[in-house]
């Protein structure tokens, strides 16, 4: 119940997801602040700003999208893993701990962002096997 994180659990309680860097910088990189996303009344994550800047996520890349303590949601761009993020496996998921001088710590994911989409799928209603489970997908469908 409600967002608490797993930080003070035992490091078995951790799901490990390494991936990562966008063509244009250095490592990964978050959308343009235009396209932080909103959900609206039905639920569906809606962008705000210039819908066109959706088309900058480059061919094979994935998308998470994380919904940070002030209540935004921000996606986040990788092309290539590792991602570097231990995310807690409890629902609703959120980061554990990005890995030091990793790809998500250089992108600025902090502990204790929930995720709420993997790619276009929204994890509202999805238990921590299927949660689980996109994640695989999404790392596997990186390039190393």
């Amino acid at each position: 119940m409600g967002n608490a994180c797993c930080a003070d659990r035992d490091e078995t309680s951790t799901v490990s997801v390494v991936t990562t860097r966008v063509g244009n910088q250095k490592e990964g990189f978050p959308l343009p602040t235009l396209l932080a996303a909103d959900p609206n009344a039905s639920g569906d994550v809606v962008p705000k700003g210039n819908p066109a800047l959706i088309a900058e996520v480059p061919d094979g890349a994935s998308v998470l999208t994380f919904r940070t303590p002030d209540a935004s949601q921000v996606p986040m761009v990788f092309t290539k893993k590792p991602i570097g993020i231990d995310f807690c496996k409890s629902i609703p998921v959120s980061v554990k701990r990005t890995h030091p001088g990793g790809v998500a710590e250089e992108m600025g994911i902090k502990s204790g962002w929930v995720l709420v989409r993997v790619n276009d799928v929204d994890l509202q209603a999805r238990t921590f096997p299927e949660i689980q489970e996109l994640l695989v997908k999404f790392a596997m469908g990186l390039p190393s």
